[in-house]
């Protein structure tokens, strides 16, 4: 089960700096408890080089216990008031209140599904019977919405390799893509070759086969969608329209545009991956101890016992064989893109 961050919502207001008059202008972000951050904090931080004052009040702050998700949905609900990354007009405070009712309401919503991600873990240590039983109509649903969210995951996750590849490759070429992207050297560790050590000592590894248990635990879904129709039509018109946003920028080059077809696909993501992980939850406890429910998922549990070759007593009673099939990678360096901050 995806971890969820807990946080804060806040809606930052921009005043006009010579009249002192809060403008329409308004930046909902996140700031996570598990960085050690607030919201207040997070004002000082945008405060600093911008030339407008800015303004937080406790009333425009919501705590969430998956504060990515509902600035995920906030953004996608206001879409058609964004301005430019995560700023957003709305140019009444009518229109504000309702903005700040939402986060509230979506909060609410995804806090309620705390337990429910608990009570399935909880089933996953409880061994299934064997059999499957017939869905009921909400099952169906669930099975139906949770294939359509993995269709939709597989598609986000295509465009934002496309946007990977753009920036690495222009990395590559020497061009500074500091400003729009985080780039991350990954040092591999020493790793044993264990199908080339098989291959040339069959009796070692044999002789160092060890007896484990462990509990086998996987979820299947079942339910078969059309990715032609089922996926809806507002979702296919963002993604052609963040194809075009793409396919733009390879033309122009103009690697600056990249941070808002990111934004839109990070956001994109998060719904996509939170309807995973609902509907799976709610389908695990419907299965509770049955093995499956038919034509919408199965989930096998059992404690498995085999065998597995053991390492540690192999490499501390045959050290200089262990050697000679230790290997490390190349380090590998990562180009991402950011989340847009402006």
């Amino acid at each position: 089960m995806k971890k969820y961050n807990s946080g804060e919502i806040y809606f930052v207001r921009e005043c006009d700096y010579p009249s002192g008059q809060q403008t329409n202008f308004v930046k909902i972000g996140l700031v996570r408890y598990s960085d050690n951050r607030d919201s207040w904090g997070r004002l000082y931080e945008h405060q600093t080089g911008n030339p407008r004052k800015l303004a937080l009040k406790k009333k425009h702050i919501i705590s969430t216990q998956a504060v990515d998700l509902v600035e995920a949905r906030l953004h996608r609900e206001f879409a058609k008031k964004r301005i430019l990354g995560e700023w957003f007009e709305f140019l009444t405070e009518a229109e504000l209140d309702a903005a700040v009712k939402s986060a509230k309401r979506i909060a609410k919503e995804v806090d309620s599904f705390v337990e429910i991600f608990n009570e399935a873990s909880e089933i996953k240590w409880i061994p299934s019977n064997g059999s499957s039983r017939d869905p009921s109509v909400e099952e169906s649903n669930w099975g139906f919405q949770l294939e359509v969210a993995k269709a939709q995951l597989k598609i986000i996750k295509d465009l934002e390799s496309q946007i990977s590849v753009l920036l690495q490759t222009a990395h590559s070429e020497g061009r500074d893509v500091s400003k729009y992207s985080s780039i991350s050297v990954t040092n591999f560790s020493p790793k044993f070759m264990e199908d080339e050590f098989k291959a040339a000592h069959p009796d070692l590894w044999d002789k160092y086969q060890s007896t484990t248990k462990d509990w086998f635990h996987r979820f299947t879904p079942k339910y078969k969608v059309d990715v032609e129709s089922d996926l809806g039509s507002d979702f296919y018109e963002t993604i052609n329209d963040l194809e075009k946003a793409i396919v733009s920028i390879k033309s122009s080059e103009n690697l600056g545009e990249i941070l808002e077809p990111k934004l839109e696909l990070t956001h994109l993501r998060g719904i996509a991956e939170w309807n995973i992980s609902t509907n799976q939850a709610l389908l695990q406890i419907a299965v509770g101890e049955f093995e499956g429910i038919t034509g919408i998922c199965t989930w096998k549990r059992y404690e498995n016992v085999g065998t597995k070759f053991n390492l540690a007593q192999f490499s501390s009673e045959m050290p200089e064989v262990y050697k000679d099939f230790i290997a490390t990678a190349a380090p590998k360096t990562s180009v991402k893109a950011k989340k847009t901050k402006t």
